[in-house]
């Protein structure tokens, strides 16, 4: 009967209309711009996938789930199987005198094999390539606006499970070709080391100029057929871009509301999927490993945290550098936001702005409107810093400033959850103050000099024990 269970667990494809034959009823005006944004972030597919190299190399997975069901969150977000992952958790439990009930962890290990390998029908790719698409909110509209968002694909429960033991088995394969201008994928605190990376040279050298590169709707513009050629360059991981190349080669279906999208996932990776990190990464690794090697005879560097970049170098150096790395990727769908490309350097300061170096990027791109001028132009930080990681590094204002921001947003969240649950439910406040709210700040405690954050961490200290003291009185000490 488990067996049984496991296997009728997908519902069904989710229909157009509502389940009693009626149609969808109209969105609001806000409701249709947010839907417009998630169909122009989804493009149509850019063309035919290369055919699968290496095969003969390609060394079959053989999965074992059982601690990676184990270790699901519970109450997780679910795809458009809508299977908790309660529902896998299940079948990772003992069942003494329920033969059938017990073998069931096993048959299930060969079905995820079986699919990871791609020894499944065609037809079931398809299907299970779908996603439950929410629109996370980059930035609040004004006024009446619909706020910018940003595509969030959720795939099936059993996908996604499958998936992520898949990319924890090739990590340090992958490392291995990544690192270091990558060190998003098998990078043990990579976002550490690069914080404190970056900020060493900014002391180390101040005279340089540090871009943080932003790019347009990266995840979703990257062509699948870059994934593939770069997949396919390397023998070491031919079974795992046969994995890939089964989804890849699909226009998923899209799910939004329990209904089946006018449009699909044709290309990009969906930001969800535990491989889109890592797939996004290799697409145009090879344009980013040129940029650092350019920058690197000058003494600069290039580092990339997935889309997040940083480059680094004399000032006639990391312009034209940046100029001819946004040609390379431009072929594999990337688009460079120069306008939202920070340009900041220590001991220029504002006096980047008139420097000879900007004056002739600037200048390399005259002859257009000048509002298609300013979108080419880079952004210079007159005073302040950047962000790295998440992390500010800079001016000591400009670091405060953020810290200050970012403590304000925590406590009005930590009041929010102290308020609503102080007369319903001590013990579940307690155990979010404790374990959950009082960890809000661990990264920035981690990545800032101890001088830059004592301040700011001794704030978040009176106002959390401050809260734990309104909800439980001495007892909250």
């Amino acid at each position: 009967m488990f067996c049984v269970a496991f296997a009728r667990g997908v519902r069904g494809v989710p229909r157009r209309t509502e389940p009693g034959g009626g149609r969808r009823p109209p969105p609001s005006r806000r409701g249709s711009d947010v839907l417009g944004q998630l169909r122009d972030k989804h493009l149509p597919r850019h063309g035919a996938l290369p055919e699968l190299a290496h095969l003969d190399d390609a060394v079959d997975f053989d999965l074992d789930l059982r601690e990676t069901y184990r270790m699901l969150p519970r109450r997780s977000g679910t795809g458009p199987d809508m299977l908790p992952n309660e529902h896998l958790t299940l079948v990772t439990r003992g069942y003494p005198g329920n033969v059938e009930a017990t073998a069931t962890m096993a048959l299930v290990n060969r079905f995820e094999s079986d699919r990871v390998n791609v020894k499944l029908p065609a037809w079931l790719y398809w299907i299970d390539a779908a996603v439950s698409l929410l629109a996370l909110v980059k930035m609040l509209g004004v006024g009446t606006a619909a706020p910018d968002v940003r595509p969030l694909g959720l795939g099936g429960t059993r996908r996604r499970a499958s998936t992520t033991l898949v990319v924890k088995i090739v990590a340090a394969e992958m490392a291995e070709k990544l690192y270091p201008v990558q060190i998003s994928v098998g990078v043990p605190s990579g976002a550490h080391a690069l914080v404190f990376g970056v900020r060493a040279m900014t002391e180390k050298t101040p005279d340089f100029v540090y871009v943080k590169i932003d790019r347009r709707n990266a995840y979703n513009q990257v062509h699948r057929a870059s994934i593939m050629d770069a997949l396919n360059s390397d023998p070491g991981l031919a079974a795992y871009a046969r994995f890939r190349h089964a989804y890849y080669s699909r226009d998923a279906p899209i799910v939004i509301d329990g209904r089946i999208a006018v449009f699909a996932s044709c290309e990009g990776v969906q930001q969800g999927d535990p491989a889109s990190c890592a797939d996004y990464a290799f697409a145009t690794h090879a344009c980013a490993v040129t940029l650092d090697a350019g920058l690197q005879a000058a003494g600069g560097f290039a580092r990339f945290q997935v889309d997040d970049g940083i480059a680094a170098g004399p000032a006639d150096v990391v312009f034209p550098a940046l100029r001819r790395y946004a040609a390379a990727v431009a072929p594999h769908g990337e688009t460079i936001r120069f306008d939202k490309c920070s340009a900041w350097s220590p001991s220029l300061g504002a006096a980047l702005a008139v420097h000879p170096a900007y004056i002739a990027d600037c200048e390399s791109v005259a002859g257009l409107t000048r509002a298609q001028e300013r979108a080419q132009q880079f952004a210079v930080v007159h005073d302040g810093g950047i962000l790295v990681s998440g992390v500010p590094m800079g001016e000591p204002e400009y670091v405060e400033s953020n810290l200050t921001s970012k403590l304000e947003d925590t406590m009005s969240y930590v009041n929010k959850v102290t308020t609503q649950l102080r007369s319903s439910s001590s013990q579940a406040l307690w155990l979010l103050l404790l374990w959950c709210m009082s960890t809000r700040v661990d990264y920035w405690a981690q990545t800032l000099y101890v001088s830059a954050s004592r301040i700011f961490l001794a704030d978040f200290e009176t106002a959390i024990t401050s809260a734990a003291s309104d909800a439980f009185g001495e007892a909250g000490l």
